[in-house]
């Protein structure tokens, strides 16, 4: 207790402090679970604890799930779930709604302008001899 209390002090955090004081706590939690169950490590009393406290049971397992191999020979009939719900997650987190709307859209406009014009469509070029670009 007295060298814990010691380094908190002097600025020594534990990961699951400097992850709370940041904001990564579900982040950590979701690391500190997938590592257990990918490598099937059984976790500590206080992993454990941070692990329930700050993530979702069913989000922690879905994120697990979308981590696995796409190899045709190991992929579930499920798993274009779990990659969904990773990739939805990704973009809510890191865009704001009016941004995320604006990215959706241009996503599937470009998809269903290269599924009926194909792919070259977007490719810049050259305007001097009309070959492509690099």
């Amino acid at each position: 207790m007295l060298i814990k209390a010691m380094l908190q002090k002097r600025g020594v955090f534990t990961p699951y402090t400097l992850a709370t004081q940041t904001g990564f706590a579900t982040e950590l939690a979701l690391a500190i679970y997938s590592t257990s169950e990918i490598f099937q490590i059984s976790l500590t009393a206080q992993q454990s604890h941070f692990v329930s406290a700050h993530t979702n049971p069913r989000q922690a397992r879905w994120l697990c799930h979308a981590m696995y191999s796409k190899h045709p020979f190991v992929v579930t009939p499920s798993q274009w779930v779990y990659t969904t719900y990773a990739w939805l997650r990704g973009h809510v987190l890191k865009m704001p709604a009016k941004t995320l709307l604006y990215h959706l859209s241009m996503k599937a406009y470009r998809f269903c302008v290269e599924r009926i014009l194909g792919k070259h469509i977007f490719t810049k070029q050259d305007k001097g001899t009309d070959r492509v670009m690099p």
